[in-house]
This record gives structure tokens, sequence and C-alpha cells, in this order.
């Protein structure tokens, strides 16, 4: 079913074509000898005369195929607003071009189309606008080298569905990807990541986050997220959005995708400021730099990543006094921490949670720093808290688990008072294992607050009793 946009869309377009008469595609190829003015037809070669593109059957090649030469690098000058079929350029590793705008450039307008590159490409925009719009409209610069392309000063608008392979470049302009509730954009390619450095607007609409981008704003919001915005992507395939460190602000939405702390930056705080949902995060920063810290700053900005956090080498999660929902949460360094305020969080877990790695030197006794906060596991895995011995150990407050809840307890793990529960109520260990909530697989829970099994009739076990039962854990 098309949406209005596209209906409306739909009927310019052939309404246009038929006052045309029958319409046929031209090819226009630059000269390459030439340097100058995109209007003026002795520029190009195709058309008859003075023509040159500027239609929706028209097609424009600049420095690529039979008219490619690498020795030369045109600069092609647009004097007012330009449409065409589909603009390539490029083709090789050395041929370069320059296109300046003196009016916006529409590619792909009601019609299957694309810009394509395979060279250094530079778009000098003047702050006007680039627009890819169409049903079937593409972005691909899969064949460029190191350096694919290049956008100054303007906006770049995909206002229609269709593929974007941006492989590396830069848009130092704003970006909005899909502008209609029936767009669907797939972002491609694994290789090297072009940078976004000022907005980077996922609009109404669906965007497939099947590649990567980087969000380099140099102030305010990463990325925004509108309303009827719908980003998802393949977790399993390393794509995702990178964050610099200069984009410090997160906007409030759904971004199930995985979203980077990009590691060749140190030091950034990622603030939220609203609720904000992710397929999956992952902190990280260099070696020897400063800490990345996500900072989730208050309870009303809950934090919901549904398939896994990673906290790295140089990084903390940290949540305050939120609500928070994750599926696995692996701790994979020593220098990763997720602390609370001493008042505690609400942490739910669905998944495996990993804090433990033997490989690595040192204690890992202060990964976690959560206060008073409510540890809760809803689903099935295993749970590993690094404790070399009692005197160095992990500890949390209140540990829950929900019913139907099925977990092995592969750590020792310590309370600093609070309470074991289950389902809401206070219980005891033996229970918990009873219930085949938790396989405790020869490891121990210590110092919590339990009730005993309703037969026992025994009073509160307190932390303080159980510590001359504590034990290192096992080799």
């Amino acid at each position: 079913m098309l949406s209005a946009k596209r209906a409306v869309q739909a009927v310019l377009g052939l309404a246009l074509a038929t006052a045309a008469g029958t319409a046929w595609a031209v090819n226009y190829t630059w000269d390459v000898t030439k340097s100058g003015i995109w209007e003026d037809g002795s520029n190009w070669i195709g058309g008859s005369g003075s023509d040159y593109p500027d239609g929706l059957d028209d097609n424009a090649y600049i420095n690529y195929g039979t008219g490619s030469d690498p020795t030369r690098l045109p600069t092609v000058q647009t004097t007012g607003p330009i449409t065409v079929g589909t603009l390539r350029f490029g083709q090789g590793w050395s041929a370069d071009a320059r296109l300046v705008l003196g009016g916006d450039l529409t590619v792909n307008q009601f019609r299957p189309g694309a810009i394509y590159g395979s060279a250094n490409f530079l778009f000098d925009q003047n702050a006007y606008t680039m627009r890819v719009v169409g049903t079937n409209a593409a972005w691909s610069a899969d064949e460029c080298p190191a350096w694919g392309w290049e956008l100054q000063d303007g906006t770049l608008r995909f206002e229609g569905s269709g593929t974007f392979s941006p492989r590396y470049g830069a848009n130092y302009g704003d970006t909005f990807i899909t502008d209609d509730g029936g767009d669907t954009v797939t972002i491609l390619g694994t290789g090297n990541i072009p940078n976004f450095n000022k907005r980077l607007v996922f609009g109404p609409g669906t965007t497939h986050l099947n590649g990567n981008l980087r969000a380099f704003n140099t102030a305010g919001t990463a990325f925004e997220i509108a309303p009827g915005a719908t980003i998802d992507g393949l977790l399993t395939a390393n794509n995702g959005l990178y964050l610099n460190p200069l984009s410090q602000t997160l906007p409030t939405g759904i971004f199930g995708a995985r979203v980077w702390s990009d590691p060749w930056y140190a030091g950034p705080t990622y603030t939220m400021t609203g609720a904000l949902t992710l397929g999956e995060l992952a902190l990280n920063s260099v070696t020897t730099g400063p800490t990345t810290v996500f900072d989730v700053t208050a309870a009303n900005h809950p934090l919901s990543i549904t398939n896994g956090l990673t906290v790295s080498r140089n990084a903390t999660l940290r949540l305050r006094s939120a609500v928070a929902a994750f599926g696995d949460v692996t701790i994979n360094h020593p220098d990763g921490k997720i602390e609370a305020d001493p008042a505690g969080a609400t942490l739910t877990v669905s998944g495996n949670w990993d804090t433990d790695d033997p490989t690595q030197a040192g204690a890992w006794g202060d990964e976690l720093s959560l206060g008073q906060s409510l540890l809760t596991f809803t689903g099935t895995g295993t749970i590993e808290f690094y404790a070399p011995d009692e005197l160095n150990h992990q500890s949390v407050f209140h540990m829950g688990f929900l019913s139907g809840a099925s977990y092995a307890l592969l750590s020792d793990v310590y309370s600093t008072g609070g309470d074991l529960i289950l389902d809401g109520a206070l219980t005891n260990a033996r229970l918990l294992a009873a219930a085949g909530v938790l396989d405790r697989a020869g490891f121990n829970l210590y110092g919590f607050n339990q009730i005993p099994e309703p037969a026992s009739g025994l009073l509160l076990v307190l932390a303080g009793a159980l510590a001359a039962t504590r034990r290192t854990r096992r080799a």
C-alpha cells in the first residue's frame, strides 16, 4: 500500500512523463578535458546540442566509464537546482572529481536510480541540499579507495526507500535518513566507517542498520530519533552506530541496534536525555586514556538493552538511581565498571551475567559499585562474579529471582546486608535450589538476609551469623 506521499509522487511522475511524451533515458558523460558549468551542454557528451542532464530520465556520468581520465580532476559547478535519475562518478583509484552545487541536487526522483561512486569525490554543497529520493534509491561507494567521498556544508536527505552503502567518507552537514512512515532504508557495508559530523537524524520510517556509521557531532545530540522511527540491525554481524567523544548527549527513543563508544577516542561522558532502548551497548576506550562513561542520569531515564551490555577497558556504566534492563551483561576488563548511587538502582537481567575473566591479572573486586541496588534475574543462564577470596570479593546488596528463572551460579556471591528475594518474597538459598531457580554448582550465597523454609521455624539468618561459614572460591 503506497503512503500518501508515495502516491502523490507517482501521480506527479506519470503526469510529467505524459506531458513530455514518451520518456527515454539519456546518458550524459562529462568531457574530462574540461572543468566548468553543469548547465553548459558543451561540457557533456550525449544528448543533443545544448542539452545537459536535468530530468527524470537523465543519467550523469562524471569521470566515469569511456569518458574517464585518471589524469584529469574535473570540477563541475551547478548554477541552480538540478534533478537527475542517476549520478555516477569515478572509476578506479585515481578518478577524482569535485561537484560544487549552486542549488539543490535531487537524485532519483520518481524512478529507480542511484548515486554510485568508485573514487574520491567531493561534493561542495554551499549549504544546499542533496536529496536521494524515490522507491528504489541507492547510494553506493563500495568501490571507493580509503577515502571515498566528502560532503561539505550542505544537507544530505534520504527521502525515499533504498540502500545506502557509504563505505568510508564524511558529511560535514546534517544527514536525514527517511522522512515518511512508508520509507525503508538499509545501511549496508561493514568496512571503513563514514563520519557524520553534524546531526544524524533517523526520521519516520524504518532504517535497517546492517552496516556501520559514526555520529561525530561536535556538540549536543549525537543522533536524533524522530517520532515514528524504527531502527534495527543485524546484531550478530558487528554492525552499528559508533559514538565519538564529541557526541555527548543521547536522544529519547528506541534504537534497536548496536551502539559503540568509539574505542579510538578516550574520555567522553555520554548523557541520556530521556528513556532509551538499545539493541546492544558496548563501552570501550583506549588503553591509556581516561574513562568513558555512559551516564543514566535519573530514575525517569530508564535504559533498556535488549540483547547485551559489554563494559570493557576504561569504561563505566553509571546507573545512578535509574531503572535498567539488560539481556546479557559482560565486564571483560579489570578497568570496566557498573556503578549506581548509594541508594541503589533497579537492574533486571534476562540473560547471562559474566564479570569473570581468569586470563586477566589483578583483583576484580571493584567492578560493581551498586550501593543498595536490586539485581533481579528473570531468564535463564549463568551468573559469575569474580570473588578471589572473602577479603577481596564481589558483593551485591539485594539479589532476586522471578518465577520461571533458571540460573547456574558459577561463583560465590556476597551480600552487603541486603535480601535474597524469590518472586517478590524473602526466601532462603535452599528454597531457590529446590525450586529449580538456582543451581549453585558448589558455590554459595553469603551474608544475605534470608527467611527459613516454613517447616524449619528458624529466625532470620543475618549476615554476621554466616560470616564464620564463608569460604574461598573453589579453585
